[in-house]
């Protein structure tokens, strides 16, 4: 591995060594075996600069969105095999990549679950679930795929041709069949276990829970167990604008309108009793009252719109 041309990538003041670091990348993409390079490197032991551990990766990206699908089995486990041993590593290891590396990495996971899942891989989930053992920096890596998974099969201002929508239709009806019950137990256990100890991971699992909430079954989120908690943590300072906005992706779900009217007023009258809607200290926080305001604006036009249809 050539590292002295891999670090002209950061020579903002060398054109020279900038153009020498992407022909190297460009050789290394095309070359037959340069991802297998960079895997090496990447698994080398080696304390990586974060350019170069990222150079690497986007080798690997390349060679996964042009050539994976048709390659050989073999090189297919072993590609699955390589990332479930960073995922391991990286999650027992002491250090932690910054957040570019980590999001990098989940877009990749991600990339060959939509290849392999859930066919070449079906226990993906599982794999993935076991990185929970791992504490935090597992949980971390964990909840990333998971928004990255969802990104690619659920949002809807994404494009997508109709072999894409086909492709995730049975992915999510497969999650729903297979995996779903396991993943919602996880994110229990994440909010609950980090809440004082590592907020930011807690609203980050608020944030999946409000992305996966639009496609999966409502019964699942919307319970004594999960309300009693996001209620609880619309008191905390550090956890209740990541709450609110998960309540706020709950109530705006897409549902028949007299079971969205039903969930509404109920979680209405959960918040009241919680003398959450007594916004008396409002003044206090400026961005809680405006994610408040959202969620007031929110009840009340889900609320309407059930009611017109």
């Amino acid at each position: 591995m050539n590292f002295e041309a891999i670090r002209g990538f950061t020579s903002h003041h060398d054109p020279s060594a900038q153009t020498k670091a992407l022909q190297y990348f460009e050789q290394l993409k095309a070359s037959e075996d340069g991802w297998q390079l960079c895997i090496r490197t990447l698994t080398s032991g080696q304390n990586l600069d974060e350019h170069v551990t990222f150079f690497c990766i986007q080798v690997v990206e390349h060679y996964i969105k042009t050539r994976y699908t048709q390659s050989e089995e073999e090189k297919q486990h072993f590609l699955r095999d390589f990332f479930k041993h960073w995922l391991n590593s990286q999650s027992r290891g002491g250090k932690v990549h910054k957040v570019f590396i980590r999001n990098k990495i989940a877009q990749l996971v991600c990339l060959m679950f939509l290849a392999d899942f859930p066919h070449s891989w079906p226990n993906f989930f599982g794999d993935m679930l076991k990185l929970l053992t791992l504490g935090s920096p597992g949980a971390d890596y964990f909840l990333r795929i998971l928004l990255a998974i969802n990104s690619d099969v659920a949002d809807k201002e994404i494009a997508r041709t109709q072999k894409e929508v086909q492709r995730n239709v049975v992915i999510k009806d497969t999650i729903r069949d297979h995996s779903v019950i396991s993943i919602v137990d996880s994110w229990y256990h994440i909010v609950t276990t980090y809440q004082t100890s590592n907020p930011e991971l807690s609203c980050l699992c608020l944030e999946v829970i409000g992305a996966y909430v639009a496609w999966i079954d409502i019964n699942l989120i919307a319970n004594d167990r999960f309300v009693n908690v996001l209620v609880h943590f619309l008191s905390m300072p550090q956890l209740r604008e990541a709450a609110c906005d998960c309540i706020i992706e709950i109530i705006n779900k897409g549902m028949d309108p007299s079971a969205k009217t039903k969930l509404v007023e109920s979680f209405v009258t959960v918040l009241e009793q919680a003398g959450v809607l007594n916004l008396s200290k409002a003044g206090e926080d400026a961005d809680f009252a405006i994610k408040m305001a959202k969620l007031v604006n929110g009840i009340g036009t889900s609320l309407l719109a059930s009611w017109t249809k």
